[in-house]
């Protein structure tokens, strides 16, 4: 929802605050490569030009050490904000400012080396006061450990938007705590992939964020906030 809205002038109406909207999740690629085209994805609305594209990204590194060397959108990169180094899974969040209205385009998201699949979900933002997130997280590690990936932001004001991804090895779901869920996707790489992202409109002062695995397996998470 908005933040803020309040009256200028002759009783002119004008909305402020961040919002984020989620606009999708693109089918799963589910085998190895180093380079993944998710072809005319289709926002189901028109990202306005100045609005903020924002991807969020999984990968299985195919049991070797991997990460996201690039995402581009429409053959333009765009801008990393939380992205896992070297590591058995991968997770990453870019963003790319909308330079003109789009309603689809076409992203690419390519690693240093064959990876096992790839997901992408993809979020709007607008209204914010900077493009540049205040703050970021993701989890560390070559391996990460069998324990649930939690972050904890402290915004100086109320009025915050966020976005998380998280990928888990195995089966068993994700449950996201203090994020409202927006997608679910499983990626068949050599065993069952959990990938999920959400977000979270109107946050407050104090932002707790944890993916909740129902059986931990090397789970991954990358975060963000916006105002």
């Amino acid at each position: 929802m908005y933040a803020v809205n309040h009256l200028e002038g002759f009783g002119t109406l004008l909305e402020s605050g961040a919002k984020v909207t989620f606009l999708g999740s693109a089918t799963p690629k589910t085998s190895g490569a180093t380079s993944f085209t998710f072809s005319s994805q289709s926002f189901g609305q028109t990202v306005p030009a100045g609005a903020v594209l924002v991807m969020c990204l999984t990968s299985d590194a195919s049991g070797a050490n991997r990460n996201y060397n690039g995402c581009t959108v429409n053959g333009n990169a765009a801008s990393p904000n939380a992205v896992s180094p070297n590591g058995l899974t991968m997770v990453g969040i870019y963003q790319y400012v909308a330079p003109s209205d789009m309603s689809s385009a076409t992203i690419v998201v390519s690693s240093n080396g064959t990876a096992g699949g790839c997901t992408l979900d993809m979020f709007m933002l607008e209204n914010l006061q900077s493009t540049t997130p205040i703050g970021t997280f993701v989890t560390t590690g070559t391996t990460p450990a069998n324990s649930d990936p939690t972050t904890t932001f402290s915004p100086t004001d109320t009025g915050n938007v966020a976005i998380a991804v998280a990928l888990n090895i195995g089966t068993g779901a994700i449950t996201w705590i203090g994020l409202d869920v927006q997608a679910t996707q499983a990626m068949n790489v050599f065993a069952a992939h959990v990938a999920t992202a959400a977000m979270g409109n109107d946050l407050e002062t104090l932002i707790a964020i944890t993916a909740d695995c129902a059986t931990p397996n090397r789970p991954r998470m990358a975060a963000a906030y916006w105002r």
